[in-house]
């Protein structure tokens, strides 16, 4: 039984989010879980060494047609998920607790229509967001045809750990048809990538809350409370 003890989830090494749970937002690298018995006192305490990281979000596959606009990038994910109420939150100097970056929109076709020609500039992919795991770069678009050489755009970077990465550049078809560049992933304190939203440093469920904040260390990202589905 936990009642009436005091619990302490330590945290000294990195701690990140798996798989594709990086491209959902609300879904944490750390989850306290909400299972506790009444009167634990519960307490995270993230080491000197220790991360708290979510994930980056993919960034968006450019558009090969011009009627229709590249594909979003994907959500970031976040780091800490609180589901039951902590006496206190402790980040030492050297640890973090970080959200993850969305993922950079794909970029659109232009087309030029004359009586001769019907050039097209193919989009880029977006860049993937930051974060651990970091978000996959986007795909340019595909062209066919005689657009194929002249008109093709660059795909989106991957993201790193702490850096969202850059957009591809648009098509440029024989300076007549120009395709729109991506855009860059997100990262925590900076812009999201357009389409991708950027995760949260920690998702407080309702009825939750922490009561102490502790430690030198940071809180990298935005913060969320109240949140009712799952983390």
């Amino acid at each position: 039984s936990s009642a009436g003890c005091r619990v302490t989830l330590h945290v000294r090494g990195q701690v990140t989010t798996s798989g594709d749970e990086r491209n959902q937002r609300y879904r944490c690298a750390l989850r306290t879980g909400g299972g506790w018995e009444s009167d634990t006192r519960l307490e995270v305490n993230v080491g000197g060494s220790g991360e708290i990281v979510g994930g980056g979000g993919d960034g968006g596959n450019g558009s090969s047609n011009e009627d229709v606009q590249g594909d979003g990038g994907r959500d970031g994910s976040s780091g800490l998920g609180v589901a039951y109420t902590l006496y206190k939150l402790t980040v030492q100097s050297g640890g973090e607790i970080r959200a993850g970056g969305g993922g950079g929109g794909g970029g659109g076709t232009g087309r030029e229509d004359s009586r001769s020609n019907n050039r097209k500039g193919g989009g880029g992919g977006g860049g993937g967001g930051a974060g651990v795991p970091p978000g996959r770069g986007g795909l340019r678009a595909e062209l066919d045809g005689s657009n194929e050489a002249g008109g093709r755009g660059e795909n989106g970077d991957g993201g790193s750990s702490r850096q969202g990465g850059r957009g591809g550049r648009g098509g440029e078809n024989d300076s007549e048809a120009f395709g729109g560049g991506g855009g860059g992933g997100g990262a925590p304190g900076a812009e999201d990538g357009e389409g991708g939203e950027g995760g949260f440093a920690y998702v407080i469920k309702s009825g939750s809350t922490i009561e102490r904040f502790s430690g030198s260390g940071r809180i990298d990202g935005n913060t969320t409370s109240g949140y009712t589905g799952s983390i």
